[in-house]
């Protein structure tokens, strides 16, 4: 049975062997498939770091899914202003948001709403906030439509060839799948 619960620098569980779970278990699985491809691009070490530096901003929200103590899924998030998101976008952004660094849940996991559940908690947890989220249209994959079912809208395009786009959904609208 698969659980939930926050994670951060301030909550119980934040440690090294959480966080190499999460590295060794769901992310570097997550985005060694498709649509990203990033097979050998990362180890365990840059990923504890990069998780690190994400968790440790003010405000950053993270949420694990774990099932009998193994990670499946991540999802964590940070407030921006508009300057710093355009430069972390490398594009420029208008408003100030949350940041949805990261949603990853390990392959073998799929289909089974783990990332949808973890969003919600997360979503709840940020509150009635703008979100900002990138993320890629080709190859064709779950992620682009799962974020359109979710709610959000394409604000912005690399024109490149891996279709990145920049999603953004004010989280006082509900999601497009409960609008009729």
């Amino acid at each position: 049975m698969v659980t939930y619960a926050p994670f951060g620098p301030n909550t119980g569980n934040w440690n090294e062997e959480l966080l190499a779970s999460i590295a060794q278990n769901c992310y570097i699985p997550a985005f060694e498939g498709p649509p990203w491809y990033e097979v050998g691009e990362w180890t365990v070490k840059q990923v504890v770091a990069d998780i690190t530096n994400q968790l440790s901003k003010k405000g950053a929200i993270g949420f694990v899914a774990l099932d009998s103590g193994k990670v499946v899924g991540c999802v964590f998030g940070y407030p921006m202003g508009k300057t710093e998101l355009s430069a972390e976008l490398k594009i420029t952004v208008s408003i100030d948001g949350m940041y949805l660094d990261e949603i990853c849940v390990a392959p073998s996991y799929h289909g089974q709403q783990i990332g949808s559940t973890l969003y919600q908690l997360w979503s709840k947890k940020v509150g009635r906030k703008v979100v900002i989220a990138r993320t890629m249209t080709n190859p064709p994959t779950i992620v682009y439509p799962w974020f359109l079912k979710m709610g959000y809208t394409v604000i912005a395009e690399y024109n490149d060839s891996q279709g990145k786009v920049i999603l953004m959904k004010d989280l006082w609208r509900p999601p497009n799948w409960m609008i009729r």
